[in-house]
């Protein structure tokens, strides 16, 4: 009877893990991620993460301070642990500063508290959305490049996005 109530317990245990009400929510500052618990995932990866630089000189006469880039993620997924940290870094390399930037944590069922994600219509995380200054849309990076983010953020800055 004991393991038996012990195997509850631990079930029950185990399912708060994926409570939705533990999992952050809304607008977020980009150093929530370099504190603990986030710190943990984000600091190795981005510190690990090796950039192509050749392919960033491609686009770095586009970047500008009309940018504006959307970082939707899911602190719970394992492509937004591995991209967004290298994302950081590589708008980073690109002297993209933070108030150019809005991060979005969003639960399971992508929702982020405050309608953004709907706005977006926001599928999969993460979603990279880079945009001009009045909001129009430039293209966006879906839960993993294409070809890299290096090559894929400069396809969107030279126009090339679709093709």
């Amino acid at each position: 009877m004991r393991i038996v109530a012990l195997f509850i317990t631990l079930f029950a245990l185990d399912l708060s893990l994926f409570s939705q009400d533990s999992i952050p929510k809304g607008i977020m500052e980009l150093e929530v991620l370099q504190k603990p618990p986030y710190s943990s995932w984000f600091v190795p990866e981005y510190d690990h993460y090796k950039l192509n630089v050749k392919a960033l000189n491609r686009c770095r006469k586009r970047v500008n301070d009309k940018l504006r880039v959307i970082i939707f993620m899911g602190t719970w997924c394992s492509d937004s642990r591995r991209e967004v940290p290298r994302f950081y870094k590589v708008l980073d390399n690109l002297v993209i500063p933070e108030v150019q930037t809005k991060l979005i944590f969003v639960d399971r069922s992508k929702d982020d508290g405050n309608g953004e994600a709907t706005k977006y219509q926001i599928v999969k995380v993460p979603t990279f959305i880079i945009t001009n200054e009045r909001g129009k849309e430039l293209g966006r990076i879906v839960e993993s490049p294409a070809q890299s983010l290096e090559k894929d953020i400069c396809r969107i800055l030279n126009g090339e996005e679709g093709k």
